[in-house]
């Protein structure tokens, strides 16, 4: 058995180095799960596929022609999403065209309500990245980083990064080496969907 986790985020029309950074990236932050499936002798291959509708494309693609695959879907809500309510629910209703009938709900994912919430979990991991001139201040104190407003996440890390040697927060340049470093514990606990993820991928695998 192989798990194929399809993710926004670099893909095509992205410049090739700075999609294997963000794979680099992924695959750091998964580390232990990747090591498991390793154990197991589990293929887990985590594909950046570019923005919502390629990554949601690639996904489809993979689930019609490769259906003995573990197929997964990740990608940004952009939005805030009902504590009732699935991804595959909230990305079905969102995107009309799309077809999720016949997938599981254990196969959709996602980044709520963005990739940089994700970085908000580990302020230690920020500060390590920026260096001194990081501002903590700027970062809003949400448990629950999915709270936190897309427009409030950006702006907040703008802002906190802004007078730092490594300049304001850039996603190709910045992203893929945050994601290296944050701490997934603390992100799965501060966001409940990342947690979704990681169990199901748990359990695929037959980790204890």
């Amino acid at each position: 058995m192989d798990i194929k986790l399809y993710v926004e985020g670099g893909g095509k029309g992205s410049h090739k180095r700075a999609t294997i950074k963000l794979q680099q990236g992924f695959d750091s932050f998964f580390r232990d799960l990747k090591v498991s499936a390793r154990e197991k002798k589990i293929s887990f291959k985590i594909i950046p596929a570019g923005n919502t509708q390629s990554t949601y494309d690639d996904f489809i693609f993979s689930v019609e022609n490769s259906p003995q695959s573990f197929n997964l879907l990740l990608v940004d809500s952009d939005e805030a999403i009902a504590a009732n309510q699935t991804a595959r629910a909230f990305l079905q209703n969102k995107h009309k065209k799309w077809n999720l009938q016949t997938v599981a709900d254990e196969r959709c994912h996602l980044m709520v309500q963005i990739m940089e919430s994700w970085f908000l979990a580990d302020v230690d991991a920020l500060k390590s990245f920026y260096g001194k001139e990081f501002k903590e201040g700027a970062i809003p104190k949400n448990k629950n980083v999915e709270k936190i407003a897309k427009e409030t996440v950006e702006k907040s890390l703008q802002n906190a990064t802004a007078k730092t040697t490594k300049a304001e927060y850039h996603k190709i340049e910045h992203g893929a080496k945050i994601l290296e470093l944050i701490n997934s514990q603390k992100v799965r606990a501060a966001a409940p969907h990342c947690e979704k993820l990681f169990a199901v991928i748990a359990e695929t695998i037959g980790q204890n």
